[in-house]
């Protein structure tokens, strides 16, 4: 029956293809449709790589259609696909062969990594784009990619994203010394690529260095250079970092500088002089040294808080118009507190020849509408500029900044700067203000819901505990008659024999030894497994997921459980080996808060003896999770539904421990900044 299925999907698959292949455009966008609804099976899958070579005709000279084919077998990427990829690889257009480079680094199977970098060696060598995908967000690949890939940085082309790739994992701690050490040539000649080019650029200031599109474009390439170069550097990397800092691109030397602090090595005072004195470079240095805690290395004059903000200001004000304008006559006004914060206040002009094609954005900073009489005629305008909400109170208050603002307006002579000033500032507070109160109403709802359900929780475990008590005390009193009813047997047997009075003693012994034993299950199986085996609960619906991949999955031995190294870990006792992904939905959450999980599957042989009497003093019947401290018992949960009631329980509570201390914390500092709130404050 699965068979025939399974032909009949292909049937279908075909029929559309051929649509694909000789219909007009619309057919083969709607068959295009269709087919991405099939389920794609290993079968389907290397059908559609046999058929994704054809020619599909109109409007799609650059294999559009050939490569969305392909796609669709990512989805579910199986291991036989690698193969035939391979196979069809050279007959498909250069922009297909880009996307199946490009898709190979999205699954994380091991045979489509090594396809990726056979393809990447072989076809890349003249190209500036080598396709790496989001292999940046999963260095836990290194090891299936670097041996090999690091040939890839003999290649002639300076831009090189593999580059890109090494930094970033480079940052992640997880490239072994070793390999850089075996690879310290191809990588050092790699940098000496984008450092040869860039020594032979060559810029009036730092603004024009800026401004040069080319340039800006290289010197990405140039700032993940120098960082890789404070890991792996010869005589010749060095020598050519030292040539750089005579270069008049000021925030260059900062990555520099950075370097040279990461190696232990001074830097001249003439270098931190000239990034000094440069508008565009000064606040993102003492940024820098304030960091590295070096501060005391800039001249008193430099370090100044309306010197440091009036760079703040250039910087962003450069951004903010893409460099394409540079304020000129900067001149400090006034400082004014606004809400607790600090702003400074500066007036500067700007000297513009006016167009009325010009982009639209220089037109609006200019606030020339209307003013065609003035096309082809040079303008200058004053303006005054904003920078701030510092934080006074902080040690670093130009760098710790909650409430930053950058602000600017067009003023006439008449105006009182200091007042429009205020006036922008109010304005725009306002704003965050309403912001704010709508984020504290939603947080003030959700908090109350959290309380609610805390509240909830609490009465729940008051109700457990009362039950226990009432039992307990229940049992007490039996006990209690009995013993009262021991005089009395006593009296009315004064004849019988010292045998029979032995035998009752011993009967009433076990009944009481039962008794014990009976509070003592009832409080167990309340208070420490049911979390245990909690009979008649709701059933627990939770889809098979994968385990996310930055959560190593470790099987251990039965006899193990008790011996890992970690005070605090979680062991899941699995019978069915399909069922254990369905903890896997929350297990990835408890990694979130760094708790380890171990797994026993109990199907192995070497694990039958949990079944039965043994040395760890448990026996398990079905799944069971056990939390270990301190290489004890901290309590354990018998069966599956129980097992992924308890986890959604924990994580709930978690939750709202969390949330709670995040909205504490916001209560603490009712002027915390409106992105503070969401980053840090508001649970989705």
């Amino acid at each position: 029956m699965k068979e025939l299925i399974e032909e009949l999907k292909l049937n279908r698959v075909a029929y559309l293809l051929e649509i694909m292949e000789k219909k007009d455009f619309d057919s083969k966008i709607n068959a295009l449709k269709k087919l991405e609804k099939v389920k794609i099976t290993p079968n389907i899958g290397l059908f559609l790589i046999q058929n994704s070579t054809k020619n599909y005709g109109v409007n799609d000279n650059n294999g559009g259609l050939n490569a969305s084919i392909l796609s669709l077998c990512f989805k579910n990427y199986y291991d036989v696909y690698t193969d035939a990829i391979e196979k069809v690889y050279k007959n498909l257009l250069p922009n297909v062969q880009n996307k199946i480079v490009y898709l190979l680094t999205t699954v994380d199977s091991e045979s489509a990594l090594k396809l990726y970098v056979d393809l990447v060696l072989k076809n890349y060598k003249d190209s500036d784009f080598i396709p790496v995908s989001n292999l940046f967000e999963r260095p836990y690949l290194y090891d299936y990619l670097f041996p090999k890939l690091y040939k890839a940085l003999k290649f002639k082309n300076a831009k090189n994203n593999i580059l890109i790739l090494l930094n970033d994992y480079l940052a992640e701690g997880i490239v072994p010394v070793e390999d850089l050490k075996k690879n310290k040539k191809i990588i050092c000649d790699a940098l000496m690529r984008v450092f040869n080019i860039a020594l032979k650029t060559n810029f009036k200031n730092t603004f024009d260095a800026l401004n040069d599109e080319e340039y800006i474009n290289l010197r990405f390439f140039l700032e993940i250079c120098i960082n890789i170069e404070s890991f792996v550097s010869n005589k010749e990397t060095s020598e050519a970092l030292e040539k750089l800092l005579n270069k008049k691109d000021n925030q260059l030397k900062l990555f520099i500088i950075d370097n040279y602090y990461k190696k232990n090595k001074e830097v001249k005072e003439s270098i931190i002089d000239q990034i000094s004195k440069d508008n565009y470079s000064r606040y993102a240095l003492y940024e820098m040294l304030s960091i590295y805690d070096k501060t005391d290395i800039m001249k008193d004059k430099y370090k100044e808080a309306s010197v440091i903000s009036e760079s703040d200001f250039s910087i962003n004000f450069g951004i903010y118009c893409n460099y394409k304008e540079d304020p000129k006559n900067i001149k400090y006004i006034d400082k004014i507190n606004v809400n607790g914060f600090d702003y400074y206040i500066f007036k500067f002009s700007l000297t513009y020849t006016y167009n009325s094609s010009s982009e639209f954005l220089t037109n609006y900073i200019f606030n020339m509408v209307g003013m065609e009489k003035y096309n082809g005629k040079e303008i200058t305008s004053e303006f005054v500029g904003i920078s701030g909400g510092y934080d006074p109170n902080s040690k670093l208050h130009l760098v710790s900044r909650k409430l930053n603002k950058f602000l600017f307006a067009k003023i006439n002579d008449k105006d009182d700067i200091v007042l429009v000033a205020q006036k922008l500032i109010l304005d725009e507070t306002k704003v965050d203000e309403t912001k704010k109160t709508n984020i504290k109403n939603k947080i003030s709802k959700k908090l109350n819901k959290l309380k609610e359900k805390e509240k909830q929780i609490e009465e729940s475990k008051k109700v457990k505990i009362e039950k226990v008590e009432v039992k307990e005390e229940n049992v007490k009193e039996e006990i209690k008659e009995k013993n009262e009813e021991i005089p009395q047997e006593k009296e009315n047997t004064k004849e019988s024999s010292k045998i029979s009075n032995l035998f009752a003693h011993l009967l009433l012994s076990l009944f009481a030894i039962f008794i014990i034993m009976l509070i003592s299950c009832m409080f167990f199986v309340t208070n420490f497994s049911g979390i245990g085996n909690i009979k008649n609960q709701d059933s627990v619906s939770v889809k098979s997921v994968k385990l996310n991949k930055d959560y190593k999955y470790t099987l251990i031995d039965g006899k193990e459980i008790f011996n890992e190294p970690e005070s605090e870990y979680y062991v899941l006792l699995y019978k069915k080996d399909g069922d254990k992904s369905k903890y896997y939905t929350y297990i990835n959450e408890y990694a979130k808060y760094d708790k380890k999980f171990y797994f026993v599957d109990l199907n192995d042989e070497k694990n039958k003896f949990l079944f039965e009497k043994n040395d760890l003093n448990f026996t398990v019947n079905g799944d069971r999770l056990l939390k270990v401290k301190d290489k004890e018992y901290d309590y354990f949960v018998n069966g599956k539904n129980n097992i992924l009631k308890e986890m959604k329980e924990y994580l709930d509570n978690n939750k709202l421990l969390i949330y709670n201390d995040r909205f504490r914390e916001y209560i603490k500092d009712k002027e915390i900044y409106i992105n503070n709130i969401y980053s840090k404050l508001y649970i989705d």
